[in-house]
């Protein structure tokens, strides 16, 4: 292997690195271990609706924090040849977020009644909204727009390998009675994620190298979906009549977060009380841990899809591979509804599987495709209120899942998905969208 391939591998593994952590944190926090402390504290009739008021509360606030961090961290300056000039405008507010989810953390851990829980779940969105905010501008900044795809690809297998670690470790150790031992797990595994990313990313020696290019920059000559999409804008743009003028870049953009939030609320809306419905729907004694193996095997499925949905979306385009998710996960939702055994539940669960690991990477590489240099916190930031806003509203839901049951939940998140592919713009829209972007 070459000095240079060698240097892009160890970039794209040093931008993504901490997704696995960061992953392990909200989703076994979300699915398992909060259920579980909610479980202790409050009658069981008003189980679901409490969760989701913790829910909505900690991630919107998440949700809230990071664009504007985001928006930030894309106007800081670092001076040449300052002490600061190593660690970058994202590397500190990695820092920053991940020392204060640490502390929240312990806080959660010892929490002895529904007021401090939900302080410190509160502390714990906010403090990982703030290191988010730093993690998801690295890529735009530092990645070349024909590897995003497969940097996209292996975000979402690293995200989704650190939700199967934190289902599997988190349902087993609270089978055990020991729910501590996840949240000491989660916090090593932060900080040992933090000093890779560090290490192989060196933000402020490669902000500092691709500044001092003589040369200016020759416009991208795109490959994948750009082009693709290119090809067929450049087809349409021939047949609209003179007076018809082409959607800005703006709405466009606001149409993909539009369907991110959308996809993401099935998902979240049914991952939020699995838990819950496993229990209930199959009389389990102990369903964290039937929950946690479900899980994770599940998120195995998904995880080696994003990583083939990422190169993919490279060779077809973005929007084949977020249609074909939509679909699939509208599929796999409503094989739920009938399910009465957990063989019926996992051929669901799978079904949806293969859908959420297509749209995790095809739609993050889509959205670093759209976002114009040097505006990467700003676009990744509300690219993350859409994934935490959707998350934070699906905990409304817990109210209709006590009053009604859980097949008006599924149904809920059945229409999402399909709404999902519906609110996307046409192929000509988003082509021209990517050409803007990729010039600016």
């Amino acid at each position: 292997m070459s000095s240079t391939r060698g240097r892009q591998i160890g970039l794209l593994l040093g931008v993504n690195v901490l997704w696995l952590p960061l992953s392990m944190l909200f989703n076994s926090l979300q699915s398992l271990v909060l259920p579980a402390f909610v479980l202790h504290l409050v009658p069981p009739a008003q189980k679901a609706t409490m969760l989701g008021l913790l829910l909505f509360v900690g991630l919107a606030a998440g949700a809230l924090v990071q664009p504007f961090v985001g928006a930030y961290s894309d106007r800081i300056t670092v001076s040449p040849g300052s002490r600061w000039a190593r660690w970058g405008r994202r590397q500190p507010l990695i820092l920053v977020g991940l020392l204060l989810t640490l502390a929240f953390l312990a806080g959660f851990a010892f929490a002895g009644n529904l007021l401090l829980l939900g302080l410190a779940y509160l502390g714990i969105n906010v403090g990982a909204g703030v290191a988010q905010a730093g993690t998801q501008g690295l890529m735009p900044d530092l990645v070349p727009t024909t590897q995003r795809g497969s940097a996209s690809g292996l975000k979402g297998l690293l995200e989704l390998s650190g939700s199967l670690v934190g289902f599997a470790l988190a349902g087993a150790l609270i089978k055990k009675g020991q729910s501590l031992g996840v949240l000491l797990a989660i916090g090593v595994l932060l900080v040992l994620g933090m000093l890779i990313t560090f290490a192989l990313v060196r933000e402020g020696r490669r902000a500092a190298l691709l500044a001092s290019a003589a040369a200016p920059e020759m416009p991208v000559v795109v490959v994948g979906p750009a082009s693709t999409l290119a090809q067929q804008a450049a087809r349409e743009r021939e047949s609209l009549p003179l007076t018809a003028s082409p959607p800005s870049g703006r709405s466009v953009f606001v149409r993909v977060l539009v369907s991110r939030f959308l996809f993401l609320f099935g998902v979240y809306g049914i991952g939020h009380f699995l838990l819950y419905y496993m229990g209930d729907r199959l009389h389990l004694t102990n369903a964290a841990a039937a929950t946690g193996g479900l899980l994770a095997t599940l998120t195995l499925v998904t995880a080696l899809v994003a990583l083939g949905g990422g190169i993919l979306s490279d060779r077809v385009g973005r929007l084949p591979v977020i249609w074909a998710a939509g679909i699939l996960s509208a599929a796999g939702a409503v094989l739920l509804i009938p399910a009465s055994s957990l063989l019926t539940i996992f051929l669901g669960g799978a079904v949806m599987g293969v859908g959420s690991g297509l749209f995790a990477s095809s739609n993050w590489a889509l959205t670093a495709d759209l976002t114009p240099k040097g505006t990467g916190g700003r676009h990744f930031g509300l690219l993350a209120l859409a994934t935490s806003g959707a998350a934070a509203v699906a905990g409304l839901l817990g109210p209709l899942v006590d009053a009604v049951g859980y097949n008006a939940l599924v149904l809920a998140a059945t229409l999402a998905f399909g709404l999902s592919v519906v609110v996307l713009p046409r192929a000509a829209a988003m082509a021209a969208s990517i050409e803007v972007a990729s010039a600016s």
